[in-house]
């Protein structure tokens, strides 16, 4: 983490000893950044602005709801997907992302996509899997990019394996001008 701060000197973290700690590392200042509790489920998401050079600012949403391993986690991951769409700020250019647990192909993801006005950025991509790394034939893209219609999607790929049993999303935008 310390190598992290070096590189990117703006960010937010909160630490747990399961698998939902969540960190925003940045080159990028950070106006407003909070680390919060969204839907049933105690895990953080964070909601920030970035302050982008020369123009306006983006809000970001990084989130990762428990996956719907039971009945209990199945509500608690829906209920976070209900909750995101009253934390995007409209009037900015907005990006939602993260291990979402679930598939493009959920109802409730579609449902969150409708909800909040976002589009997925895989859309038009084929099928770009990023879990788990280390099984190739049951591997399923659960990991994900949404962002509001003023921002394009340049290019997005499933990107070298880093350490993690997630391959990362990698994702090159621009946003509209008139935004």
């Amino acid at each position: 983490t310390k190598k992290l701060q070096v590189e990117y000197p703006n960010y937010r973290v909160r630490y747990r000893e399961d698998n939902f700690g969540i960190g925003l590392f940045s080159k990028i200042p950070i106006a407003h950044g909070k680390i919060i509790t969204v839907g049933e489920a105690d895990v953080p998401t964070i909601v920030a602005t970035l302050e982008l050079p020369g123009r306006a600012a983006i809000n970001l949403l990084a989130t990762h709801p428990v996956p719907p391993a039971n009945a209990a986690y199945s509500r608690w991951r829906n209920s976070q997907f209900q909750s995101l769409p009253d934390h995007i700020d409209p009037d900015l250019p907005t990006i939602l992302l993260g291990d979402l647990n679930a598939s493009p192909w959920s109802y409730h993801f579609k449902k969150l996509l409708k909800d909040s006005g976002l589009i997925d950025s895989s859309k038009g991509r084929g099928i770009q899997t990023s879990w788990p790394t280390f099984n190739p034939i049951l591997r399923i893209p659960i990991d994900h990019f949404l962002h509001s219609p003023s921002i394009k999607i340049v290019h997005r790929a499933i990107g070298k394996d880093v350490g993690s049993d997630h391959f990362p999303v990698v994702v090159d935008f621009s946003i509209e001008e008139n935004q």
